[in-house]
């Protein structure tokens, strides 16, 4: 995975970025959570990671993949600074390499999603009664 213009994230000088992928949704025997070794921001941020998830590929295309590019606080809470979704209904099954491009949304230009990661739930006014 590469991360291009790492520099519009705005992060605090001297931390370290991880991304953050999910499976979703996830079944309890399985893990579906991993995170990246940290590394310091350039413009251009290689990750050559690799995760394993046992899962037949029909259950993989009902999935969605889940990509945040987060880091560490210096309180040491994980704080995400962009994220994005990506459906896994046309993943290739081939074996072969295929390269796909994605935007990441910024979660500083959306204060509502970034106030429900931070705290963990929605503001009063998103909540469902």
């Amino acid at each position: 995975m590469q991360l291009s213009n790492c520099s519009v994230l705005a992060l605090p000088p001297d931390h370290k970025i991880y991304i953050r992928v999910a499976v979703l949704p996830c079944s309890e025997p399985t893990c579906c959570l991993f995170r990246t070794r940290g590394s310091l921001p350039q413009d251009i941020v290689e990750v050559n990671e690799v995760f394993g998830v046992q899962m037949a590929h029909n259950a993989l295309r009902q999935k969605t993949l889940r990509v945040d590019i987060c880091h560490t606080s210096l309180s040491g809470r994980e704080e995400c600074l962009a994220g994005a979704q990506i459906s896994l209904a046309d993943v290739n099954t081939s074996g072969g390499r295929c390269v796909k491009s994605y935007n990441l949304l910024s979660y500083s230009f959306m204060p509502q999603i970034n106030s429900k990661d931070k705290t963990g739930t929605a503001p009063q006014s998103e909540r469902v009664t």
